[in-house]
Parts: structure tokens; sequence; C-alpha cells
């Protein structure tokens, strides 16, 4: 029963490996499955027939409100059936850590499942989080909400325990502008400019240039914190052997000192 349920949560890392694009190639020889077992798979998920089904496009055209509210009551949609799936496969691999008794290889597996489930299952809330963002401010031209003052402007922009940006609208914002001045003239600039002010005048918050200077070492700040913090729990399970050492996986796949 064990066997089944390991190999039922290892299918379902490597199909959202595929989706991300990782090539069957490089999943045997992670999973040590064969190629062909994984190309079964693969057809039998219809990935090839949709190539980006896991890509995320923040430019994408908002969709109508009926439209979202009748994606939203869809219990039987693509995207809440694979996520209600992995949560699924995250519980089964807790429960199948504690019974134990589990072999070196399925050790393994099972925390390199665990990484790629639950990366995918902290994108889909960031994306549901986007989306949020999203129709809150195609509400905002459409309606007069009350705006929020004195909001803490760290708690804006600083990130939550899963490494998320607490508030979508006013994270994307600073970076639009730091993408502006990098990559386009002076009226998209200006226009990235207002679009921040006008965000964070919402939130009780003028911004200048020595405000939006210490946000934009904050985001790189907390980012780097947020690594550092997800580089010690790998170690963590490395010390524990649910996770190989570095020095392993590298001679694993094929990296190690000739």
């Amino acid at each position: 029963m064990a066997r089944r349920h390991i190999s039922d949560v290892v299918r379902h890392a490597v199909l959202e490996e595929l989706r991300a694009g990782v090539a069957a190639r490089t999943l045997s020889r992670k999973y040590e499955i064969s190629e062909a077992t994984i190309s079964r798979w693969k057809k039998q998920a219809g990935i090839d027939e949709v190539p980006f089904l896991n890509a995320v496009v923040r430019s994408k055209p908002l969709r109508s409100s009926e439209a979202k509210s009748q994606e939203a009551s869809s219990d039987d949609s693509p995207t809440t059936d694979r996520r209600g799936l992995i949560r699924k496969q995250l519980a089964l691999i807790d429960d199948l850590l504690e019974e134990g008794h589990l072999k070196s290889s399925d050790l393994r597996n099972l925390a390199q499942a665990s990484k790629v489930l639950g990366e995918a299952d902290a994108r889909f809330d960031r994306e549901e989080q986007e989306e949020q963002a999203r129709a809150s401010l195609a509400m905002q031209h459409t309606s007069s909400i009350p705006r929020s003052k004195g909001s803490d402007l760290d708690t804006l922009i600083e990130l939550d325990a899963r490494g998320a940006p607490r508030n979508l609208e006013c994270h994307f914002s600073i970076l639009d502008v730091g993408d502006a001045r990098e990559r386009f003239g002076p009226e998209e600039q200006e226009r990235a400019w207002e679009r921040m002010v006008e965000i964070f005048r919402r939130y009780g918050h003028e911004v200048d240039e020595d405000t939006y200077q210490y946000m934009i070492s904050k985001l790189n700040n907390d980012f780097e914190e947020d690594t550092a913090r997800k580089e010690r729990q790998l170690e963590r399970l490395r010390r524990q052997n649910i996770l190989p050492s570095v020095e392993a996986e590298a001679d694993y796949n094929g990296e190690g000192r000739s």
C-alpha cells in the first residue's frame, strides 16, 4: 500500500515539473524512473496539448466580473482539481513519513516531491492573490472605495511567512517603477511613478524619491532574508537525512568532482 502511495506522489511531482518545462530525461535521472513511464504520464495528463498550462503572465487581460464569478463558483475547474490533488499529495507525504520504515531512495524521492508540490501550492496562492489584487484594481476604477489611512508602510511592502508579498498591488507597483527606469523612456517612467504614488496614497502614504529608495532596499533585503531562511530549512532537512547533502546530490546528478 505504501509503495502505491509513494508512486502516486512521485507521479504528481513529475507532472508539475513537466509543466514547469523540466526535461523528461532530467526527471528520469532525478527520480530513477524510465523516460517511457514519464512520457506515458505526460500523455495521460494531456500536457503536450496544453504546453503553457502553468505559465503566469502578469500582463494578461482582466476577465469580466461575470467570468470570474463563474470560475470561482465552479468546483470542477482544472485549477481547482489540480490544486486539490497537490494538497492531497502533500498530506499523504506527511502520513508516509510519519509511518516510517521507508527506504533511503523513497525518502529522497518523497523529499524532492514535497519540495516540488509545496512550491506549486505556493504558486497557486500567489496567483490567487494577484488575481484578487487585479479584481480590486478593476473595481476601484468603477466605484468609490473608502481609503484606508495610516496603514504601516513596512506592512504594505513586506513578505509573509511563505515569502509571498503581503500586498501584491503595492509590491508590483514598486517593481514596475524600477522596471520602467531600466527599460523605458521618460513617459513610461512617469506613468509607472504616478500609478505607484496613487496606489500608496490610497493607503495613506505619500511617496517621494527617498521613500521609494527605502522601499526598494527593503524589498531586496526581505528577498535575501527569505532566500537565506529557505536555505536554512533545506540544510535542516539534509542534517535529518530527509534530503541528500549538496555533495551527494551533485554526485547523483553527475556533477561531482572528476
